[in-house]
């Protein structure tokens, strides 16, 4: 990672885009799993904020970075349907998904 973007804030507002490896960053473009540069964070910002989650925590070293995302309580609300759906004769007290 460039050292101007060392926290998690930065890496989410507007920033300059310039790939570690170009070789490899060309073939993923070409290949079609990314479809331009710097929209990543973009996606990721508007795809927390339509389904209500909380934007990923970053931990940013030399070493590399850690990413941490949490399910927004609308999909743990899905999976607690579901659990429930499977199990009906339990409590519904016992059908609990991990809420962070």
């Amino acid at each position: 990672m460039p050292s101007e973007l060392d926290s998690t804030e930065k890496l989410f507002e507007k920033h300059s885009s310039k790939p570690y490896n170009p070789k490899l960053a060309n073939v993923f473009f070409k290949s079609g799993m990314i479809e331009a540069w710097v929209r990543g964070f973009d996606k990721i910002k508007d795809a927390c904020a339509k389904y209500d989650g909380r934007l990923p925590e970053y931990n940013i070293s030399a070493s590399g970075i850690m990413v941490l995302c949490k399910a927004c309580d609308k999909y743990l609300d899905l999976l607690n349907e579901d659990s429930r759906l499977g199990q009906s004769d339990q409590d519904d007290d016992q059908v609990v998904i991990m809420r962070i």
